[in-house]
């Protein structure tokens, strides 16, 4: 999910880090010349640019980095095995020829035939270096933030249960008509301000310092500039930037100039015995402790007294610098798009420009001509065309579970030799044995019989992808023999093969999800578990931490129908329940006890009276409605039910690959793991 955005803060942060380390380079030349409060400017404008994405708003990048995305564990590798057995008519399988012409079958995993899935599966499959590196970056930014806010969360709890009045002293000090938000606390020093949005004046318990009168002018000019806001800006670049140490280096010299900024805008116009005053107050500052993260104080360190002193009587005219100070900003923000970074599944191809087509002849215009007005199909031939159709939709695709099948073509194989010299796998097939000894050449040889091509579209059901896709789906053909003996059954001689060149398949979204603007899987989801909550009887519930165990037992016993009882309680209750793709994490309604302790092998509650089972894309007693995210599924004075429509983690970015290898452009589907969460329900009766 956070790959495309890693990336894109990776190179700009970069990029950006070398013009920080050379700005730092020309500090102290730059505060000599335009002073500290404009190099306080410049920090802030180059914080603003690790922040934003410049990338985002520029049209086109003059140079491209190509980061392959190339998994180490894929769908492919995970779930499928090569043999050289045949396997079982109701498996699904491709097949390949070896270098030695052996016919070699690749079918689904052994485990996934049974529906068992490893660790390695569902943790492994898809990773790369790429999600790795953005893993580390999300577990390193998180911990950052973590340290920064949670040690000024902690220091501000502190803050206020160690509160005391603030002594007349220290309010006597302030310039006149002034009245901030004022604390005292033994846990500070000297005088600081906390808090961004609503900065608070603290100041040490007791009475006041010497020199109080300077420091309290300090911190309300801090609270003038804004400058706790400014660090809580460089406080979010460190962030979301942890690994670079340039953004570290611009953290620590901003603060620095933060202070002397407030230093010269606090000294402004003053005599030199105010000056003088002034360097007393820092001398009894000291070594005193210094804030968290959100605070800007007057303590300082020996190392910081000696530059503050120094800047401190330096009373000569400042240059404004404005010019100067527009361009460097645009120098940088130019820097941090100059670079694009692409993100790509398959190294990247050189795209040829494509070779002249001739115009064709006078004769291979004829030619084309009498192919059109070839011989039409006999009686036998167009009776076998309809034994096949009949055997395919009617027999056996019935058998395979987790497809919807759409229309396809159905074609004899007029010429099997003509078409197999351009089809190795159909070369092999002709030469498999049958169970009679022959081969199929001898088969169709003999006149006992046919080859059809039966052309379909296999989509996947939504819990045959979550439980994961063996082959996938798109556009598929198969091989069947068709015996003129009509009491000799068809039978498939192939597996599926692709038929789409590559592509991925697009299906037409059906009429009802169009409406609800949803996918087909979402919608197929949806209405599944509309099934299983009403046969399950879910009445009035928010989470199925207010089901009873049995009617909790029950909706996963039908909603495991749906995966064809391959299903654990735990990925379904995942699926159903939360959002997101992590589907081994216990969902926070169940204990580890309670999930071991379920036993949905059979139903143990009754059904919603009179409730109907929904069958295929048909929605049956509901009526869909759709707000925003949210949907409502209303049996119409009997019940309804409430979900979240959930869109998924991340955009698959699949590349399309033309006939001769080339690759053209990636297109952006939905992931698989969108799909409608369920959010409540009460009766409606």
């Amino acid at each position: 999910m956070f790959l495309p955005l890693f990336i894109a803060f990776l190179v700009q942060g970069l990029l950006l880090g070398l013009v920080v380390l050379a700005l730092l380079a020309a500090a102290p030349k730059l505060q000599k010349r335009y002073g500290p409060r404009w190099l306080c400017r410049l920090w802030v404008a180059l914080a603003v640019l690790f922040l934003v994405p410049v990338r985002a708003l520029l049209p086109q990048a003059p140079a491209a980095v190509t980061v392959s995305a190339q998994p180490f564990y894929t769908q492919m590798t995970a779930l499928t095995e090569e043999t050289t057995t045949k396997p079982a008519a109701n498996v699904p399988y491709r097949t390949t020829t070896a270098d030695d012409n052996t016919m070699h079958y690749i079918v689904p995993r052994a485990e996934l035939q049974t529906g068992r899935r490893t660790v390695l599966e569902r943790l492994a499959i898809d990773t790369n270096w790429g999600n790795l590196a953005a893993l580390a970056w999300e577990l390193g930014l998180t911990s950052v933030a973590l340290y920064q806010f949670g040690g000024y969360a902690v220091w501000r709890i502190r803050v206020g249960r160690n509160a005391q009045p603030v002594a007349k002293s220290w309010r006597d000090a302030l310039p006149q008509g002034q009245c901030p938000q004022m604390q005292a606390t033994p846990l500070v020093r000297s005088p600081m301000v906390a808090g961004a949005l609503h900065p608070v004046l603290l100041v040490p318990a007791g009475e006041a310092l010497k020199g109080a009168e300077c420091m309290l002018a300090h911190e309300l000019t801090h609270i003038k500039r804004h400058d706790v806001a400014k660090k809580l800006l460089l406080t979010l670049v460190c962030i979301l930037h942890w690994y670079n140490p340039a953004v570290w280096l611009l953290s620590a010299r901003a603060a620095r100039d933060i202070e002397e900024a407030c230093d010269a805008e606090t000294l402004h116009g003053r005599d030199a015995a105010y000056r003088a005053a002034y360097a007393d107050a820092l001398m009894t500052a000291v070594r005193r402790n210094c804030g968290p993260a959100l605070t800007s104080g007057f303590a300082l360190s020996k190392r910081q007294l000696k530059q503050r002193l120094t800047a401190l009587w330096d009373t000569a005219p400042k240059h404004r610098g404005r010019i100067l100070l527009a361009v460097l900003a645009l120098a940088a923000c130019c820097a941090g798009g100059l670079v694009a970074c692409q993100i790509t599944d398959t190294p990247a191809q050189e795209t040829a420009e494509p070779a002249p087509t001739a115009t064709p002849s006078t004769e291979e215009a004829l030619a084309e001509i009498k192919d059109i007005n070839r011989q039409l199909p006999t009686e036998q031939q167009l009776t076998a065309t309809r034994r096949v159709d009949s055997y395919f939709w009617d027999e056996y695709l019935p058998t395979l579970w987790g497809y919807k099948f759409n229309g396809g073509m159905t074609s004899l194989v007029e010429d099997p030799a003509a078409e197999s010299a351009e089809n190795e796998n159909l070369a092999a097939i002709l030469q498999e044995p049958r169970a009679d000894g022959t081969t199929w050449q001898d088969f169709l040889n003999a006149g006992k019989g046919t080859f059809a091509k039966v052309n379909f579209e296999a989509e996947l059901e939504p819990e045959k992808l979550f439980l994961g896709p063996q082959y996938g789906e798109g556009n598929f053909y198969i091989y069947i023999a068709v015996p003129y003996d009509k009491s000799e059954p068809c039978e498939p001689v192939s597996g599926w093969q692709q038929n789409n060149n590559g592509e991925v398949a697009h299906f037409g979204t059906i009429d009802p999800a169009r409406e609800l603007r949803l996918t087909n899987r979402q919608y197929r989801t949806l209405v599944h578990q509309c099934n299983a909550l009403a046969q399950a009887g879910a009445r009035d519930f928010g989470t199925p931490a207010d089901w009873p165990q049995a009617e909790l037992e029950t909706y996963l016993y039908y909603r495991n129908q749906d995966f064809h009882t391959f299903a654990d309680a735990l990925l379904m209750l995942n699926i159903d329940f939360t959002g997101g793709r992590d589907w081994n994490s216990l969902p926070y309604f169940l204990t580890y006890d309670e999930l071991n302790a379920l036993d949905f092998t059979a139903p143990k509650t009754d059904a919603i009276p009179d409730y109907v089972v929904a069958e295929g894309d048909d929605c049956g007693v509901w009526a869909f409605t759709r707000d925003g995210d949210y949907l409502t599924a209303t049996w119409a004075g009997v019940q309804e039910y409430i979900f979240y429509v959930y869109n998924g983690d991340t955009a698959a970015r699949t590349v399309i690959v033309g006939p001769n290898g080339e690759q053209t452009a990636p297109i952006t589907e939905m992931p698989y793991d969108a799909r409608t969460v369920i959010a409540g329900g009460h009766s409606l009766d």
